[in-house]
């Protein structure tokens, strides 16, 4: 090995290590060290393999050094003595590595050289010894024994080249005895035969011992073989080495030492005892277990940042719950936790733990648990601590009371519990429990915990936030890749696109590719083309004086199959960098399904508005007709009580009989406004609607212009339905006049159109009323057609309200009357029409599959009998007085009550001689239908009359568990009285 090789060698071996290197290694580091001496004469060298308290013992000249400061003061001398480099010939070198932290290096070597007054020197018979000791890590010589025999040959040599000798025998003995004593090991000196001759303070410190009680004895006879082998070593001219414990024979005590012994050569090379090193090792031990300790602390925290720096995603959850494992078993802690804030700051959930077997895990009892219960833990987010350490959790401070019951109740002796940080928030915590015993943290460990649960908060911070920007990447991919709005590029003054997105596709069925080697005629409707082409000369000329440039706009756009669809464009314009031309960053949106959406909902609230304003319409109608029929039955009650009198006076009057005659016009009148809201539905007849067409086509076409036509086409004879025929008719007439008045004078043709059609094929688009949804399997249709002018859009909603006309003054009524007129018989009026073409009415009637009868309600005829007395329960007062003067000129015994408890107070009072109850149907407090269920539980079999100004069909609608036996509509006669009196009776 060359001399940088040897020095290469040395410093690689110089750093710390464990162990006590290789016997190939220490033999290079020693070679290394004599070659520093003998060629460079370098004292640095020499000190930099010297441990801080080496010693040394020359014996040839009988001088002891106690520390590296003399003996490289002596070495000095010596350089200076001898400046040029020494040769070194006849070497042999032998290596004993004793143990892990020990090593002896001894060997023989000749020596020449000259000195600075040019001396040329020579002795073939030179001996040293090394011992190796590891100092913080590396191997250093620790003690080194030189020693050479004198030659006759040599010429004004120094007999030991290695120092200058002393002068004389009295300042040898001084020295020898100044090393032995103040050694800061113990030293032992034995004869041949093992008998201790002399030993130091030192020794007899770490034995414990005084020199009488030592003296003499023979190191031979030791109890403890491995020392006496050891000494025996040395006495057989071999380095011995020992390290065990010491169990003193002079006072109880045990110690922990280290002893290295060497033999003493004679002048005639026999060996004439030894010499041992005596040291405690007990404070050594100390410091390397320490040492040991401090490094497996290290490198489990090197572990967990390398595991958690290099962890992929989706990994990191299985590194730290690792890393719990290895450091709470580290610290022979039964559990390891992490807990996370949530995002809010209010709760802590234990979101990884390890435990060791013997215990219970607690994760799933610390999920979302309230913050504000731990106070102790709210300091680490107000940054008031760096940790919570408790060696003994029994001694907690009273203000943490509630922290130190749960601890309790979860049996943890020690604690110790490490905020966790991200970008300076208060994230979590990190800690340990030690439940079987106690133990506390040193600050040290402290420290590098804290470093730790640094890397686990950037861990857990770095898990987050990828974890979000992956969510955001795979949002934005999807936006990407699914949006339907186009991106484009259009240079404003080619008229070309330079890049369209794959989107494009998807919307108007052309590539990107296709479009840009096209036209923009190809894509934009003829209205669209030409808006476009006036706006650009002006946008172009505003972006070049630098006004506006942002642009949002709607055009009708062409696909690919002809389709035209509406489109949103917004537009940025910008100069062309590299063109120095116009151009336009666009989006294009297809907004078809929007604009469809937008019209639906201004229908709806169209229907919204009819179904509010009939509804209100309905409620005012109904209120109005009813009072009006009570006024009109007192007023045809007055007229018939006066014919009564006439009659009985022999006399009769014109007049009476044409009030009586015009009441009744006008109780017909009202019956008309409630047909108009679908509240009277007057008694209808199966009919075939091609022959009541038929029936009335002459008729009808009398009273057109002679242009017009009027056409009923031919349709099957069993399309049947159930309706009045005679407001039929009336509807049917005002159809054919409001298509004729929509033709034209000079011309115009009607058609009248009947048909069977399913449900599914009746149109949604413009159906009446609004609310109406087809139900039936089948209907009947009746269509009338006309070739007019058609009805404007924004007027079909409101072609059936009632008095909208387009016709004048006191016009308007036989549209909504069509409508209420289907709204009474559960069918629908469907309107399409289109300007300067003409409308079409279709009528939906529900087809008729049979004639079934409604049988008249179940009464025990033996049960009744001849009506004598009738309790009249009506709350107008004047329309109980005409009833009563009525029923009283048939000579009927008649009781009166103005609402429905006090007619069930009378019945009570009266029961069994009551045979017959009137009751109006509209009443406060309790109305018709409730005073006729009361008035049954006290009489069951109590005949009823329920009178009401509402149609029959329209006050027997629902649901009722009692039903009257006859009905009874305002105004009413006498004859019609006493028909509903008999059927009541029968």
């Amino acid at each position: 090995m060359t001399n940088e090789q040897a020095k290469n060698q040395q410093e690689r071996d110089s750093r710390k290590c464990e162990r006590m290197p290789s016997e190939e290694s220490l033999l290079e580091l020693f070679q290394s060290f004599v070659y520093e001496y003998s060629h460079k004469r370098n004292l640095a060298g020499i000190r930099n393999c010297l441990s801080p308290d080496a010693t040394a013992i020359g014996s040839a000249a009988g001088e002891f050094w106690t520390n590296p400061d003399d003996l490289l003061a002596s070495l000095e001398k010596d350089v200076e003595k001898i400046p040029q480099e020494m040769e070194l010939f006849n070497q042999s070198f032998r290596v004993e590595r004793l143990n892990d932290s020990g090593a002896v290096i001894w060997g023989r070597f000749g020596i020449r050289g000259k000195t600075a007054d040019g001396t040329v020197f020579e002795n073939p018979y030179c001996q040293v010894t090394a011992v190796y000791c590891l100092k913080d890590g590396r191997p250093l010589i620790c003690h080194m024994h030189g020693s050479q025999m004198p030659h006759p040959l040599a010429t004004n040599q120094e007999p030991w080249p290695l120092h200058a000798l002393a002068s004389g025998q009295h300042e040898t003995a001084e020295l020898y005895r100044l090393l032995f004593d103040n050694s800061p090991v113990g030293i032992l000196h034995y004869d041949s035969n093992g008998m201790l001759k002399d030993c130091n303070q030192k020794f007899l410190k770490i034995t414990g011992s005084t020199f009488q009680k030592v003296a003499g004895i023979n190191l031979l006879t030791l109890p403890d073989k491995q020392a006496v082998e050891c000494i025996g070593n040395s006495l057989k001219g071999r380095m011995g080495s020992y390290e065990g414990f010491y169990s003193s024979i002079t006072v109880d005590k045990i110690t922990p030492i280290r002893v290295i012994a060497a033999p003493i050569f004679a002048n005639d090379s026999t060996i004439s005892g030894g010499i041992a090193i005596f040291e405690d090792i007990g404070e050594h031990r100390v410091t390397q277990d320490r040492l040991q300790y401090q490094l497996q602390f290290e490198k489990m925290v090197s572990s967990v940042a390398k595991s958690l720096v290099s962890a992929p995603i989706d990994k990191i959850d299985q590194v730290i719950e690792n890393a719990l494992q290895l450091s709470a078993c580290f610290f022979d802690a039964e559990r390891g936790y992490i807990f996370q804030v949530d995002a809010e700051g209010k709760t802590l959930t234990n979101t990884h733990e390890w435990c060791a077997a013997t215990e219970e895990p607690l994760m799933p009892k610390y999920q979302k648990y309230p913050l504000e219960l731990l106070p102790a833990v709210l300091a680490f987010d107000r940054h008031a601590i760096d940790y919570l350490h408790f060696p003994d959790v029994s001694t907690m401070p009273e203000t943490m009371a509630d922290f130190k019951k749960i601890l309790i109740e979860d049996r943890v002796k020690s604690m110790l519990l490490l905020p966790m940080l991200a970008q300076g928030k208060f994230i979590g915590l990190f800690g340990y429990d030690c439940v079987k015993a106690s133990r506390s943290w040193t600050s040290e460990e402290i420290t590098l915990l804290k470093v730790i649960a640094e890397m686990f908060s950037n861990a857990l911070y770095k898990k987050s936030t990828e974890k979000q920007i992956r969510e955001n990447e795979e949002k934005y991919r999807f936006l990407a890749e699914n949006i339907n709005d186009v991106i484009w590029i259009f240079d404003a003054e080619t008229l070309k696109y330079s890049y369209i997105s794959p989107s494009l596709t998807r919307i108007f069925g052309y590539t990107p590719e296709e479009l840009i080697q096209s036209e923009i005629v190809v894509h934009l409707s003829a209205e669209s083309l030409k808006t476009v082409l006036a706006y650009l000369p002006e946008r172009i000329e505003n972006l070049r004086k630098n006004r506006q440039t942002r642009y949002t706009e709607e055009l009708e756009q062409i696909t690919k199959d002809g389709r035209k669809i509406q489109t949103e464009l917004t537009q940025n314009w910008v100069i062309s960098q590299v063109t120095g031309h116009a151009e336009i960053i666009g989006i294009t949106r297809d907004i078809t399904e929007r604009k469809e959406l937008e019209e639906q909902r201004r229908l709806l609230e169209i229907h919204r508005q009819q179904s509010l304003k009939a509804d209100s319409l309905g409620r005012m109608a109904g209120s109005i007709a009813h009072h009006f029929n009570n006024q009109l039955q007192v007023i045809l009650g007055n007229l018939e009580l006066m014919a009564f009198e006439r009659q009985k006076n022999g006399t009769s009057s014109k007049n009476i009989s044409d009030a009586m005659r015009a009441t009744h016009k006008a109780s017909e009148m009202s019956s008309l406004m409630l047909t108009y809201l679908g509240q009277h539905q007057p008694e209808g007849q199966i009919s075939n609607l091609h022959a009541l067409c038929n029936s009335q086509l002459a008729a009808l076409r009398d009273q057109l212009p002679a242009a017009h036509q009027l056409i009923l086409n031919e349709s099957s004879p069993d399309e049947r339905v159930n309706i009045n025929r005679d407001h039929f008719s009336q509807i049917l007439k005002n159809l054919v006049i409001n298509a004729s008045e929509a033709c034209r004078a000079s011309s115009g043709t009607i058609t009248i159109d009947i048909t069977k059609v399913l449900v599914s094929n009746i149109p949604a688009r413009h159906r009446f009323p609004p609310e109406w949804v087809p139900e039936h399997e089948c209907y009947i249709c009746l269509q009338v057609q006309d070739n007019g002018i058609g009805i404007p859009e924004d007027d079909v909603y409101k072609t059936f309200d009632p008095f909208f006309s387009t016709k004048g003054p006191g016009r308007g009524l036989g549209l909504a009357n069509a409508l209420g007129f289907m709204r009474s018989v559960d069918g629908g009026i469907a309107l399409s029409t289109r300007p300067n073409q003409g409308s079409k009415f279709s009528f939906y009637f529900p087809c008729v599959k049979g004639v079934s009868g409604q049988s008249a309600p179940a009464v025990k005829k033996s049960s009744r009998h001849a009506c004598k007395v009738i309790l009249v329960v009506e709350d107008e007062q004047m329309v109980r007085f005409i009833t009563r003067s009525i029923l009283e000129n048939f000579d009927y015994q008649v009781i009166e009550a103005e609402n429905g408890v006090k007619a069930l107070e009378i019945l009570k009072a009266l029961k069994g001689q009551i045979d017959l109850v009137i009751c109006d149907l509209v009443m406060p407090e309790m109305d018709g239908w409730q005073t006729l269920e009361a008035l049954r539980e006290i009489a069951p079999e109590m005949p009823v009359i329920l009178a009401s100004g509402y149609d029959q069909d329209f006050v027997m609608r629902g649901e009722h568990q009692q039903k009257p036996q006859a009905f009874l509509r305002k105004p009413y006669n006498s004859i019609s009285l006493q028909q509903a009196i008999v059927q009541a009776m029968a």
